[in-house]
């Protein structure tokens, strides 16, 4: 057996011990894990090198590290995130669920309740070719940039997130399975 083997037999017999300990210590805590939903939370892409970038880091609305970490739930710690500017996710579904209330954040506290304030907030103009995007996701999404969204309806918010991610990776992967088992993460 090679020496590169041996370590690797550690690294999943170490991984398994601590998979099993968290899941006993939260047991006894009366503690549940959250639960993507049934197929979603092994959905990973992450460090595929054919997808788009956001799509690899599991990261669909291509949001950035911040200073200090955000710590969003299922994000990599800095010190192992490969990529250095946008933050990553172990599984998909939790950069959906980062995505989806950062979205309602924006719209809630700070008042970017329209798609055009909202992805003037999301994609300012130093970074992006913001009336475009703007432009986009109304076309995608058939409501006007300017109409106030309700954000507890979650029909308009599964049409501009997968509007969002089809600008920020060129392509959308989210399903409303996705969309609903992230939501209610929030």
């Amino acid at each position: 057996m090679t020496a590169s083997a041996k370590k690797w037999i550690i690294v999943v017999a170490a991984v398994g011990l601590l998979l099993l300990l968290s899941s006993e210590l939260a047991k006894a805590a009366n503690v549940v894990a959250p639960n993507l939903g049934v197929g979603t939370q092994r959905k990973s892409f992450l460090g595929q090198a054919e997808m788009p970038r956001g799509i690899r880091n599991n990261n669909p609305g291509n949001l950035k590290m911040t200073t200090p970490q955000q710590g969003w739930l299922g994000s990599i710690d800095r010190s192992e995130n490969t990529d250095g500017v946008f933050e990553q996710f172990v599984f998909y579904g939790y950069g959906l669920r980062a995505m989806l209330k950062l979205m309602r954040n924006k719209m809630t506290r700070n008042g970017d309740n329209s798609i055009r304030k909202l992805i003037y907030s999301w994609a300012p103009p130093g970074e992006n070719s913001t009336e475009n995007y703007i432009a986009a996701v109304e076309s995608v999404t058939g409501i006007p940039q300017n109409q106030v969204i309700d954000v507890n309806d979650k029909d308009r918010l599964f049409a501009i997130a997968q509007a969002i991610e089809s600008q920020e990776n060129g392509r959308v992967v989210m399903t409303r399975r996705d969309f609903d088992n992230a939501y209610n993460l929030i």
